[in-house]
């Protein structure tokens, strides 16, 4: 069974030099973003020998987050996305009931990681080596993701998807709007909901681009606008209440998709088309 790697990989021979992540500060290729990936994993492989381990995953919303995802997905292992906003506290929760090996993060972020065996980011990736990255240890099968539940009704628990849930957004979203090398997918749902994988991982997928919002363009209606028209994106997921505020602001939204989740819809745009209200895993 071909794996979101697998996809990865193939175009990355196919489209080497087109922006495949961007955000506020610029964009990787496919050539990039695999390079930088595959470097990272290699750190990864050589740090916990091999082993199917869990790696957690504490930086801002930048392309470098992408990188990250890519390069645990393909040394094999399992990524557990920690909010950065988090306070220390939780953030130390998580890292120690998850059983992570380590913690891909920054210099600056590093002190919520305090006491834990730590990966820094800027500095694995200050200086990758030019060539080919070929290591691919993905596996359907294997564990791909832990994400931890809000804590609502007590202590946060974490929740075990397989590698199989990066493709499951693809092919449900898949029913409703055709991905393409075209698309240019949004991602602003916070990294440890699984509404993110529905805008992660689906123009990767397709040959497309993807950009990451940072944390001011992604609560900002008016900021969030003008990314959406000024770099062409395609589709995204946005908060229910969002949308119908920025649909009676601007009216229809130039997307061809959007995906609601999150809280009741209680909007009513019948001009929007494929309007995709989802609960849960897709």
């Amino acid at each position: 069974m071909n794996t979101f790697v697998d996809k990865f990989l193939e175009n990355v021979a196919k489209f080497p030099d087109k922006p495949a992540v961007m955000d506020i500060r610029g964009a990787y290729t496919y050539r990039e973003l695999n390079q930088r990936s595959g470097f990272l994993a290699s750190e990864i492989q050589r740090i916990t020998n091999g082993n199917n381990s869990r790696i957690a995953i504490l930086l801002p919303r930048t392309k470098e987050y992408m990188t990250a995802l890519i390069a645990v997905i393909r040394s094999g292992c399992a990524a557990v996305p920690v909010d950065s906003e988090y306070p220390e506290e939780r953030i130390q929760s998580v890292l120690k009931d998850s059983g992570c090996a380590v913690c891909i993060t920054t210099s600056e972020l590093s002190r919520k990681a305090e006491n834990f065996p730590v990966i820094i980011a800027e500095e694995v990736l200050r200086d990758v080596p030019p060539g080919e990255y070929t290591l691919n240890l993905s596996d359907a099968s294997k564990e791909g993701l832990l994400i931890y539940t809000s804590g609502s009704t007590g202590k946060p628990k974490g929740v075990i998807h397989r590698q199989s849930i990066f493709l499951c957004g693809y092919d449900a979203l898949g029913e409703y709007h055709r991905f393409t090398e075209n698309d240019v997918i949004c991602a602003m749902a916070g990294f440890t909901f699984i509404a993110s994988v529905q805008d992660l991982i689906p123009s990767l997928i397709a040959g497309g681009s993807l950009y990451i919002t940072n944390e001011e363009e992604r609560k900002n209606i008016d900021m969030l606008y003008k990314l959406i028209t000024n770099r062409h994106i395609t589709g995204m997921y946005i908060p229910p209440q969002m949308f119908t505020v920025m649909r009676e602001l601007y009216g229809r939204l130039p997307l061809k998709y959007v995906v609601v989740a999150g809280e009741k819809f209680k909007g009513k745009c019948p001009l929007d088309g494929n309007l995709i209200e989802v609960y849960g895993s897709s």
